[in-house]
Parts: C-alpha cells; sequence; structure tokens
C-alpha cells in the first residue's frame, strides 16, 4: 500500500473517517485489545483519561484537525521514519506501573481508499533509548498490519 501524500494529509487537512484493522486469524480488532491491555497497566482514572483522549483525538482527525509535526513543536501526528506507511498519533504520557508510558496510536492513510484512515496499533513506550527501540517495534507491527490488510505490494 502506499500512503496519501503529503504525510497527514487526512488527519490533519482533509479529514477521514476511522476503519480498524482487524486479525485476519480470528476477525478481533487489534486496537480495542490493546486499549484494554493499556489500562492493566495504568492507574482506573488514568485509563479512562486515556480512552476520552483518543476519542477526542479521532475525532479531530476525522475532521482533519490534527497539527503534523514533531512532538517537540506541539505536533500530533508524524511519519515513522522505520516504517514510511504509517504514522503516530501522540496521546499525553501516563505514569504506569514501571514509570512513564508514552502512549502511541499508530495508524495509516492508504492512498487506495479515499478519506479512510485505519487504526492499526495502541502501543506505549517507554522514555529514552529503550523507549526508542520499543517504538520502531510498534512501528514494523503496525506497517505489518497494514501490509495484511491491502495485500503486500
Amino acid at each position: 500500500m502506499k500512503l496519501a501524500q503529503p504525510p497527514g494529509v487526512r488527519s490533519c487537512r482533509d479529514g477521514g473517517k476511522w476503519a480498524f484493522c482487524r486479525n485476519a486469524a480470528n476477525g478481533g480488532n487489534y486496537v480495542m485489545v490493546e486499549i484494554g491491555n493499556l489500562e492493566n497497566a495504568l492507574a482506573p482514572a488514568d485509563g479512562q483519561l486515556i480512552r476520552q483522549e483518543l476519542l477526542v483525538k479521532m475525532r479531530r482527525a476525522e475532521d482533519g484537525a490534527l497539527d503534523y509535526g514533531s512532538g517537540a513543536v506541539g505536533g500530533d501526528v508524524e511519519l515513522m521514519g522505520i516504517a514510511p506507511t504509517v504514522l503516530e498519533l501522540r496521546l499525553t504520557s501516563r505514569r504506569g506501573d514501571d514509570g512513564t508510558l508514552h502512549i502511541r496510536l499508530y495508524f495509516t492513510e492508504p492512498e487506495e481508499r479515499d478519506g479512510l484512515l485505519l487504526a492499526l496499533k495502541l502501543a506505549w513506550k517507554r522514555p529514552g533509548r529503550l523507549g526508542l527501540e520499543e517504538q520502531n517495534g510498534h512501528a514494523q507491527i503496525a506497517e505489518r498490519r497494514a501490509d495484511e490488510e491491502f495485500g503486500a505490494r
């Protein structure tokens, strides 16, 4: 699959409609399973806050109202260098059992389907070098899911 251009064109400008990538083996919704796992890693109040923040940001993406760019400049969405068809949507960092967790929704805007915002993976990483390695792995899993959804080209 190819990413619609420029990266973030739908979530940060034109808008679109969300769909969730599903496990081909059992039809399960990856992101719904992952949000349950995340809520187990957070205090109950933080789990609810993240769920609400995710919903708000997904609605803003549908309106094309997110900001593209690095987190350092306040961007919500950025292209993943290691997985060039995957975008990350940043959520507020929260305190988890093992310290600070940086929470991300990995998604794509496939050129092949007008207006589609496809949620691929919800994940969290720790700060620092280890977190960057975790993030790269998450982005690669998201990319594989997109390839499975559209058939590798």
